[in-house]
């Protein structure tokens, strides 16, 4: 499609298309769980009202359907790598298997040359700050309860066993 339609965030006339809907200002307010998307109309506002509706059409107000593809939260990873002489790196990163490289090759300075080994990750969506915190909270467990997190990590493998990769 091209790129003749305008972002869907109401008020706003930047250009946006029917896959990405939303101007890249409006996108990070989104992602950021800023602006909600109106389930009559499909446009995005900063507050929907009764039954996930946008202002105006709970106020019953005749507003053009706002027609584009489907719209996610941009997915973040919580990770735990295990490095050489038991150490815990934990990071966060939107591309696990990119970051993981990165990582394996030697071009992140704290874990250059510590072997990193990735053993733990978690997946979310949206609120980047909100998984800053579960980060910060699992380095300090890791620098002062490095036992806690080879707990939660054994915790988490264990059905990972039962897995048949030759399948």
């Amino acid at each position: 499609m091209t790129n003749d339609l305008i972002c869907a965030r109401i008020g706003c006339d930047k250009p946006a298309s029917y896959e990405k809907p939303l101007c890249y200002e409006h996108w990070m307010e989104f992602d950021r769980y800023g602006i909600f998307e109106c389930e009559r109309c499909h446009r995005f506002d900063e507050q929907v009202v009764n039954e996930d509706l946008c202002w105006d059409c709970s106020g019953g107000k005749e507003v053009p359907i706002h027609a584009h593809g489907p719209v996610d939260y941009q997915r973040h990873y919580l990770y735990i790598l295990k490095l050489d002489g038991g150490e815990f790196y934990i990071g966060q990163t939107n591309d696990l298997e990119i970051r993981l490289k990165e990582h394996q090759d030697g071009r992140t300075r704290s874990t250059k040359g510590k072997h990193p080994k990735l053993v733990w990750f978690e997946k979310s969506q949206g609120n980047r700050e909100e998984l800053k915190e579960e980060e910060d909270d699992l380095t300090r467990l890791a620098k002062h309860s490095p036992r806690a997190i080879r707990r939660m990590v054994a915790e988490w493998q264990r059905p990972l066993r039962l897995v048949d990769l030759e399948a």
